[in-house]
Parts: structure tokens; sequence; C-alpha cells
């Protein structure tokens, strides 16, 4: 479906028997051992500039590269500090609602850790980083990602054969209310008449913008699907590897959420708690809103290995799907998200003891966690690995939240150490879940689960294992 909006109200009438794809739909898949545990060949005409020899794909999905803005820190050292003491970002806040909130601002790291990355941009787009700072945050990531990977030192093979799927759920919604404003005035700035910020609306312009600097021209794609983009965009990336369509992808998404406009709408309908949000708590109230971005480098295995670069961790299951029950709540059952979570396991290979971390999308509704701890239950049963939510360390990022939280992981599970829920002093005593102590457990990780689930029905789950 072209707008998930469409496609979520076509599906919405249970149009056809077993209806259960994502509404974006790509025959993936078609072509690969359901474990991955074969090289893929693909007859593409633009495996390079000069011809159309079969191009091999490794049978693994690899992260090279990675960056994250938070809350709690912007680099992996501060990132691990801060979950092992137990900080966070929420602050009582002041954004425009007649109210404080709890909300989680950017780290003070972000100034020096976006300062090359910031450097780089042109007059406009500094303005308009300065109009939307979700902007700054998915570009800042994205650069230093990059970086990370060694794409400048060790650059791809082929240009037109890297891509992004770098997103944001809402589009960067700052711009175009600016815009909007100027319009309305007597003197419209110079930006306005630029016309750039027009285009810097749309959820693809980070990815848009890191294409233009660093020279790539594969695919700049957006999958602003709520809180599951980060997630779908890692999705995204890796078919577009597994249909040979790519050898790199910047994947990864970015939210900027201190806007009245949205907002507003969660306050008035009931989901803002007026406390810090306590995931997975007998008495928990709802979420607290944050900021933040966080951007993966994904490339097959072979390419990663012909630049000389050795992966962080390996993309090895994933499924995406659509539950079609309501705008904002949670289908009850759990079908269509434990569905997903089979898919991912089968695909990965795996059995579910063979999992052990689950970073849960725990938002710290009653709705939301009710309906993922069942989903645990039933396929974990009494191998329950262990089970933690980020949110109350960074809040809710929206469309950013899935790669963010992600990202949080890794650097966690690259220093074994499994983060807690911060406040989880009383779990609801209705999950049979197995949480972590509250200082955390110093245990090493190989095989881990991210969930994300997103307004609208969108359901996204993938299994990473880590390199050696």
């Amino acid at each position: 479906w072209g707008y998930s909006s469409v496609g979520r109200a076509i599906r919405s009438q249970r149009i056809g028997q077993g209806f259960e794809s994502p509404y974006l739909h790509h025959s993936f898949f078609s072509a690969i051992d359901r474990r991955g545990q074969v090289p893929v060949v693909f007859n593409c005409g633009d495996s390079n500039l000069h011809g159309s020899e079969p191009l091999v794909v490794s049978n693994r999905i690899a992260i090279t590269g990675y960056a994250v803005a938070s809350p709690i820190g912007c680099t992996p050292s501060s990132i691990v500090r801060s979950l092992r003491e137990g900080k966070t970002g929420l602050q009582l806040t002041d954004v425009g609602l007649g109210q404080p909130i709890w909300y989680a601002r950017i780290h003070d790291e972000f100034s020096q850790f976006a300062a090359e990355a910031f450097a780089q941009l042109d007059g406009a787009q500094a303005r308009l980083v300065e109009i939307e700072p979700g902007l700054g945050y998915g570009y800042a990531v994205g650069w230093e990602a990059w970086r990370h990977a060694q794409l400048d030192s060790c650059p791809p093979a082929n240009v037109s054969r890297v891509a992004s799927t770098l997103s944001s759920s809402k589009g960067f919604l700052r711009t175009y209310l600016y815009a909007h404003s100027q319009m309305l005035s007597s003197s419209p700035s110079p930006l306005v008449d630029s016309g750039e910020w027009l285009k810097a609306f749309s959820a693809e312009t980070v990815g848009r913008w890191i294409a233009q600097k660093k020279g790539f021209c594969g695919p700049v794609m957006a999958t602003p699907l709520a809180c599951a983009t980060g997630v779908i965009s890692l999705i995204m990336a890796a078919n577009l590897i597994r249909e040979g369509v790519a050898d790199v992808v910047l994947a990864g998404s970015a939210e900027y959420t201190a806007n009245v406009m949205n907002l507003a709408g969660f306050l008035n309908m009931g989901a803002l708690s007026p406390e810090r949000t306590r995931p997975f708590h007998r008495n928990r109230s709802g979420f607290n809103a944050g900021e933040g971005a966080a951007a993966f480098i994904v490339e097959s295995e072979g390419h990663a290995q012909a630049r000389g670069v050795q992966p962080l961790a390996y993309l090895v299951g994933w499924d995406y799907r659509s539950e079609a029950y309501h705008i904002t709540a949670v289908e009850p059952s759990g079908e269509t998200a434990e569905f997903a979570l089979r898919q991912t396991l089968r695909r990965a290979g795996w059995q579910p003891h063979d999992v052990e971390y689950i970073n849960a999308h725990g938002t710290g509704t009653p709705l939301n966690d009710q309906a993922e701890a069942q989903v645990i239950e039933r396929v974990f049963g009494d191998s329950c690995p262990y089970v933690s939510s980020l949110k109350a360390h960074i809040g809710h990022l929206l469309g950013a939240s899935g790669s963010v939280e992600l990202a949080l992981t890794l650097a966690a599970m690259r220093v074994h150490f499994v983060p807690p829920t911060l406040g989880l002093d009383e779990p609801d005593p209705e999950f049979r879940l197995r949480f972590p102590r509250p200082a955390g457990e110093d245990v090493r990780i190989q095989r881990f689960m991210k969930f994300s689930l997103g307004f609208g029905g969108h359901v996204a789950m993938v299994a990473l294992e880590m390199a050696s």
C-alpha cells in the first residue's frame, strides 16, 4: 500500500481471508532459505556500473556501525554508565501545554557529538535544524554511524548500491508549521522562498541530506510507521540487501516530540503519565515523551568482509505485521504480535529457549504492557528470557523509540550488561516474566530480540546475534 493510512483503512474492513501482511507490501523472502542458511544469487542489472554479472548476497545481514543521540548520553560509555547508575533523562518540563509534563530532552553531550556533522550543513539546512531539532538529531547520528562503520576510509564497492531507510514517524513537522506561519505573515523569510522548507518536512529528508553529502545513489526511502518506524527501517534495510538492491543501507529513525500538536493529543487521550513512567509496574499509569535518534549501517556480511570491517552484530530474523484493530489501542488478544514473534524466531532458526534477552516496547500504559507480557508468556513459557524496557530511562521517543532502544541495548550487550526497567520495584503480579534485578545483570548475552508496537496497529520485531 502506498500510504499506511489507506492500507489500514482497507484492512480494517477485513477484505480477503487471512490478510495479515504489512501495509507496505514487498515480495521478500521468495528466494531465500527461511533460516537464512544459504547464499542467494540475484541477476541484478545494477550489480555494477558497467555490467550485469550475478551478485552473490551473503546469507547474513551485518550491523557494522551505529550511533545514537539519547536523553542519557550520546556515546556508548556514557550510555552504559547511565544505565548502570539508574539515571533518567525525564524531567518536569514546560513544552507549552499549560502545565509541565515529564519529558526527556537530548543529553548535553549532543552539541559536541554533532559538531563535525553540523559543520557540513549549508545555510538553509542549518536554519532548518534550528527550527526542527529532529532533523539535526537524525543527520548527526547518520553521519556518525557512517564514520563508525569506516565507510570513508574503507568505502563501499559501488555508491549506486548504497541506500537509506533512515526515517521519522511524523515527518519533520516543525518545518511545515514554521513555513505555514511565515506564509501567513506579511514578510516571509528567505528560507520559505528557497523551497527547501517544503521538502524538509518529508520523513526521508535526513537520508537525502546524507546521500548528498556522502555521494551515494541508491534508494532513499522512509518508513513513517508510528512507534515501529525505527525497527521497520532496519527490516527494510535487510530486505533491500536480501533482494540484491543494495550492499549497504543507512537505517534508523529520529524524532523531536516537544511540540504542542503532538503532545496535546497524547495528553487529551490520557496516555501521558502524571508521574515518571514505570513499565510493567502494578501501578503503571502511562508514558512520558522524549526525543532522540539512532542510526545503523547495515550491510551484507560479504560486503563487510570485502571492506575489511568486523561486524558488531547480525540481524538474523525479523517480521512486521498490522493488527487492524484500533488507531491507538493494542489488540487485546495479541494474536498478530504472537504471529510476528513466531515468524521472527522461525526466520532466525531459533527456538524460544535460544533467546536470552528481550528489549520490550514496554510503554508503561496498562493495556500495552499487559498485551505484550501475555504474548511473551505464551511463546516462551517457563523458558522466558530476561525482559526489560528502557522507556523509564529515556521516555517514549515515538518514531525514534525502536532504533534508540536497540542502540542502547547494543551498547549494553557489548559490555555484557542486561539493563533493568527503571523504577520496577513492584512488578505487576499478573506478569510471569523474568525481569533483571534493579541494578541490572552482568551477563554475557549472545542472542536477543527487540519488540516495537505502534499506533495504527504496527507490529515489528527483530532478532539479533552478537558477533564473536
